[in-house]
């Protein structure tokens, strides 16, 4: 039997299937009922089960039975201690004998024989029998050389078990370094390698935690997060280091280690064995991720048993945590280089959905729901600016749903809001349920952030990005936006301020191509007919298609009958139509009518009920007001509106319409349109009244387009050309002729000299004496030398032969050398060239001089300099732009001209001079001049 077991455990060196061999041979041969094989673990002072027969083994096997080695009472135990084997054939009379806690319970003699190797015990062969007296002395020699047969094979069997585990490790080592320079994500990475960990070492669980980049205490503990974690739910571990404020420091000092802590037997539980609910004596081990002297994070590892890692465990996990802290550092620099290229991609794709969007609403809802996709931040909301109501009104939201009193804010309510309105910047709201007002925001102070961006458009605010980000609960996750996040947020923020902008100009732009159609349309309906009543009828019939107007009438002021006749009216039934089309007022009748006659302003009654009859109109109260004090419209209400028609204070009528609840954003453009079509009404009627007067008007109209042909013919056709100059100038007279006039042309010593005049009269009178100064201007500088002397022989010739006309001309004359920039100025009465100096970036009049020329004889001029620098410029200009008035008699002064100049000087000459042409019409309201106009704009590159 001893050479049969010999033989056959020769050959196995798996030391379970060796074991399990043996016990077979064993109680086949000698048919014991028990046969038992246990190991020793001296690290750990345990002696294992390991294999054995009978019905006992089973239940020691599922149980994980072991003996403690310093056990007082046990065979087992002892002999396992003392390497001495025991013979028992009487339990009943051995004081080691210890039952056994597992059925059956019917041991009466035991043998127990140490398996040595050496002087090492390897493990015990324990053998009973249920019946007394089983075993001799020479059984105990039998099998005291068979268990020296046994522990050989055990011993070869655990040193190719080191070497295969060995083995093992080291192709765990290739594989996971192999994948350090694969593409593999790194929460793949580091489920390898505790799969890796969990093959090498005994392991019931693992994780691995990384540490935040800022590494600051939050709520006491690290900001630690879970990248992975093996043998146990994530939520029981995250839960785990909430809960005890123990278990959160066991992680927390293992950071401050240079090697693996091993936990001492009944040491502080860690997240890991609390999460499992292990015995207070179970293993465990934490291992630091270290870069250099960078800590990133930890290992760890735990078993429900004691004694599970010592020396070699702390190596192999050691090299496991380095080969994740090399993959941790390459993924930082990997995800730097990929977080540019994620920043750009995401504003691309924003900058994309934009583009395509037409309409506010669209846009911003699309930037609702775009931005979490691509940032991944939790709720956000777009607020614009409702400039008249100084109020930021909630357009478009997600991740919450507000209720209507929390989509919109007064700004004098919100300190937030105020800041952002005040300083064009980002904020950072601490309480938004106060501070916004937004009790349907989900936040908490400790795990949200909560950032106002603003909206900007050349340097305007147009609205706020409201963005809440909430973080992953884990204790001490940063829950803050990141910086990188925040740039990101902030571009779109950029991007969408730049859409909205753009579709409130395509949206203006379409709205007045609207107006101009429509405008077109009754300009076309005008100039096609000749008779006035086919005009006015296809005026009104157009109302109702192009402006939206179902009631209208057209009254025109009758000055024989003194009666306001109606002419004609469309309504939406016969009865009323026909009203409108015969009822004549006389002055005091009808309020409104009076009231457009004596303001010739636009003049709006508020309708309580739009069915009023038309009987009722005339009780109503009225409101008259300007063009641009229409805001009272903005209600939404029922108005009876009267438009004036009159051309240049001529009074012909009025255009009285109903406007039946239009909505507050398209009233402006309403109104804008219906002047227009008043404005149309008028001309025709002007034009119908005109035709009495056609011939002598035609004949007139002919001299005078012939006059100013003439006149400008006296004009230079173009502007020399200098290097290192810009020139550019304005002429546009209040007649058909004028009384301004300019002039540039070259000296005999090759100076451009440029002169500008205004006569003190307008139309023919002034145009002619215009013509004869610049012919003398002209002549007088081939022969002279300074502007000052050409003044002067120009007084000198004018006063000559001006024979009492009662006219006077006021003048500026300059010669400019290109090469240097030196002008050599006199001045005549006129008014102050402005000189803008780039270095100061001011402006600066020239000095004054003599007085106007054709007023006294031997008048006195000098001549002045200057130097026109890099980036100066010099205004030529006559009085009719500082003597522009607006509608309401305000003039536009020099001051205004100067403020203008200073906003847009340094563009080119040609810029400058349009931005100054539209400013004075919008100053006066009308295209209208009361003076000629007379710009010239010299400036140095």
């Amino acid at each position: 039997a001893i050479l049969e077991v010999n033989y056959a455990v020769s050959s196995i060196l798996d030391l379970e299937s060796l074991l399990e061999e043996v016990v077979t041979l064993i109680h086949d041969r000698f048919n014991y009922p028990f046969v038992h094989i246990f190991t020793v673990h001296t690290g750990r002072r345990k002696v294992i089960y390991q294999a054995g027969s009978g019905q006992r083994s089973r239940h020691l096997r599922m149980n994980s039975f072991a003996y403690d080695l310093d056990a007082p009472r046990g065979i087992i135990p002892y002999v396992a201690r003392t390497g001495k084997p025991i013979l028992v054939n009487n339990i009943e009379k051995e004081p080691l004998y210890l039952p056994s806690k597992l059925p059956p319970h019917d041991t009466q003699s035991e043998m127990t024989i140490p398996l040595l190797f050496g002087n090492d015990v390897l493990g015990v062969l324990d053998i009973q029998s249920d019946k007394a007296n089983s075993f001799d002395e020479q059984d105990m020699e039998l099998f005291e050389g068979l268990a020296s047969g046994i522990a050989i094979a055990v011993r070869n069997a655990t040193l190719f078990r080191s070497e295969k585990w060995r083995r093992q490790i080291s192709d765990s080592f290739q594989d996971v370094a192999g994948l350090l320079s694969a593409n593999i994500e790194l929460s793949d990475l580091f489920d390898r390698i505790l799969s890796e960990l969990e093959k090498d070492l005994p392991c019931d669980a693992s994780a691995i935690w990384l540490l935040d980049e800022k590494p600051e205490k939050v709520n006491g503990a690290l900001p630690l997060r879970l990248a992975a974690v093996h043998g146990v739910s994530r939520q029981r571990v995250i839960k785990s280091r909430l809960d005890s404020e123990e278990v959160s420091q066991t992680l927390d000092h293992s950071l401050d280690k240079m090697t693996p802590s091993i936990r001492p037997v009944n040491g502080p539980y860690g997240p890991l064995g609390f999460a499992l609910n292990f015995p207070s004596n179970y293993s465990s081990i934490a291992v630091p991720l270290r870069a250099g002297e960078n800590v990133l994070g930890v290992l760890t590892l735990a078993h429900h048993q004691d004694g599970r890692y010592g020396s070699e465990a702390s190596a192999i996990s050691s090299t496991f945590a380095n080969y994740a802290a090399i993959a941790i550092q390459n993924a930082k620099l990997f995800a730097s280089a990929q977080k540019e290229a994620w920043s750009s991609t995401v504003l691309l794709q924003v900058a994309e959905a934009a583009q395509s969007i037409t309409s506010e609403e669209e846009l911003l809802n699309t930037m609702c729901r775009l931005t979490p996709l691509l940032v991944g931040i939790d709720q956000c909301a777009f607020y614009l600016f409702n400039e008249k109501q100084e109020s930021f009104d909630m357009k478009a939201w997600y991740g919450f749903h507000p209720t209507p009193v929390e989509l919109n804010i007064k700004e004098v309510d919100s300190l937030p809001m105020l800041k952002l309105h005040a300083t064009a910047s980002t904020i950072f709201v601490q309480d938004p349920i106060n501070e916004l007002k937004l009790p349907s925001l989900k936040h908490s102070e400790e795990e949200n952030t909560v950032v106002l961006l603003p909206l900007l458009a050349r340097d305007e605010v147009l609205g706020a990005f409201l963005i809440s980000h909430r973080a992953d609960t884990e204790t001490g996750a940063e829950n803050r936006i990141k910086d990188q996040t925040l740039a990101i947020l902030q571009g779109i923020s950029q991007q969408t301020s730049v859409a909205l902008e753009n579709i409130h100009l395509v949206e203006t732009r379409q709205e007045e191509a609207y107006i101009t159609a429509v405008l077109l349309q009754v300009s076309q309906a005008v100039v096609t007919q000749n008779n006035l009543q086919d005009i006015l009828d296809t005026i009104v019939h157009l109302m109702p298609i192009l402006v939206g107007i179902e009631t209208c009438v057209i009254y025109l002021w009758d000055k024989t009958t003194e009666k306001f006749q109606p002419s004609q009216a469309i309504a939406p039934n016969h009865p009323l139509h026909q009203y409108l089309e015969e009822k004549s007022f006389l002055p005091g009748e009808y309020p409104l009518l009076d009231e457009l006659r004596a303001t010739q302003k636009m003049v709006f009654c508020q309708l309580e009920n739009p069915d009023l009859p038309p009987e009722g109109w005339t009780h109503t109260d009225c409101v008259t007001v300007t063009n641009g004090q229409t805001d009272m419209l903005e209600n939404g209400a029922n108005w009876l509106i009267g438009l004036p028609l009159y051309v240049k204070g001529e009074f012909f009528g009025g255009l009285v319409a109903i406007e039946k609840e239009v909505p507050p954003r398209f009233q402006a453009k309403r109104i804008e349109l219906l002047n227009g079509v008043a404005q149309q009404i008028s001309l025709a009627v002007q034009d119908d009244r005109l035709k009495l007067e056609m011939i002598g008007q035609e004949r007139m109209a002919k001299e005078m387009q012939l006059a100013k042909e003439i006149q400008k013919s006296f004009l230079p056709d173009e502007l020399p050309k200098a290097d290192g100059w810009n020139f550019d100038l304005r002429w546009n007279t209040a007649r058909e002729v004028g009384g301004d006039f300019y002039d540039v042309f070259l000296t005999h010593d090759n100076r451009i000299a440029f002169s500008i005049a205004d006569v003190s009269d307008k139309g023919m009178p002034a145009a002619l004496y215009m013509t004869v100064t610049r012919t003398l201007v002209r002549a007088s500088a081939q022969s002279l030398h300074t502007p000052a002397r050409v003044l002067e022989r120009v007084n000198e010739l004018l006063v000559m032969d001006a024979k009492d006309n009662g006219m006077f001309i006021t003048a500026v004359l300059a010669y400019l050398d290109p090469t240097t920039g030196d002008l050599e100025y006199a001045i005549a009465g006129h008014n102050l060239p402005l000189h803008y100096q780039a270095a100061s970036s001011e402006i600066f009049r020239l000095n004054k001089d003599g007085i106007a020329l054709g007023v006294i004889e031997e008048a006195k001029y000098r001549d002045q300099k200057l130097t026109l620098a890099h980036g100066d410029s010099l205004v030529l200009y006559t009085d009719g732009v500082t003597e522009t008035f607006s509608p309401e008699g305000e003039q536009f002064g020099e001051d205004g001209l100067i403020k203008t100049l200073l906003k847009v000087i340094k563009a080119h000459p040609n810029s400058v001079l349009n931005e100054l042409d539209e400013k004075l019409q919008k100053f006066r309201v009308s295209d209208e001049l009361s003076d000629d106009v007379t710009l010239i704009l010299i400036q140095r590159k």
